[in-house]
């Protein structure tokens, strides 16, 4: 079991709401970091993207799914564009979007005919996450991920 709940559905946040600009002054007293980073044996527990603040991500899947869904918000056709790339296929010729879940090995749906590959790393989600922001034409500074505090340290 990995505690992943395949029936939620990536939440909605409106920029100008005050919980959101609450969330993210709150979140702002943590230390930020970059999706350029290594993210082995780190767990995220929230994000800043788009001018809207998201929480109470248990997961790397989770986290994935929900800027995913996002990103669509922002151009959806640029980002079903991302199914049919052929630079987006894995080593194993592997998709990690499609329009068609059989296609993917572990898919999420984001939209309607628009699936995403689950079933990868910390470091793999980041790498995907700037993909996906270079087809919105936007910079890796546009996100910033907050993760968990480690208990053992």
């Amino acid at each position: 079991f990995t505690g992943v709940k395949v029936d939620d559905q990536p939440k909605t946040v409106n920029k100008e709401d005050s919980e959101n600009q609450r969330i993210i002054k709150e979140l702002n007293k943590n230390e930020p970091h970059e999706i350029t980073e290594d993210f082995t044996f780190k767990r995220p527990t929230a994000f800043i993207f788009n001018g809207c603040a998201y929480t109470e991500l248990e997961n790397w899947t989770t986290f994935f799914i929900q800027f995913v869904a996002c990103a669509a918000k922002i151009n959806p056709a640029k980002i079903k564009e991302m199914a049919e790339m052929p630079e987006l296929i894995s080593k194993q010729n592997k998709k990690y979007y499609s329009t068609d879940k059989k296609d993917i090995r572990k898919p999420a749906k984001i939209m309607n005919d628009f699936y995403v590959e689950t079933n990868l790393s910390a470091n793999d989600f980041a790498k995907r996450m700037i993909e996906i922001l270079n087809q919105l034409g936007m910079k890796t500074s546009d996100i910033t991920i907050y993760l968990r505090q480690d208990r053992n340290a």
